[in-house]
């Protein structure tokens, strides 16, 4: 079963900024990125697009960056 971001409850005393701005930050960044894919014509599968977002919210921008 998914677990939404309301049920989800991490120590938050391990959280390095507070998780209001953790959780508006990674919704801005995947909605920003699904706009991005409609407005210019779906040119990837939702599949391919889903993927990927699931790597973001598992890794993280930065571990998937080459410039890392």
């Amino acid at each position: 079963m998914s677990q939404g971001l309301d049920e989800f409850q991490p120590d938050d005393t391990k959280l390095t900024a507070q998780r209001e701005i953790i959780v508006r930050y990674t919704a801005s960044a995947f909605l920003g990125v699904i706009m991005w894919w409609l407005e210019g014509g779906m040119s990837y599968s939702p599949r391919f697009m889903a993927l990927q977002l699931m790597r973001l919210a598992i890794k993280g921008p930065y571990e998937l960056s080459p410039f890392a």
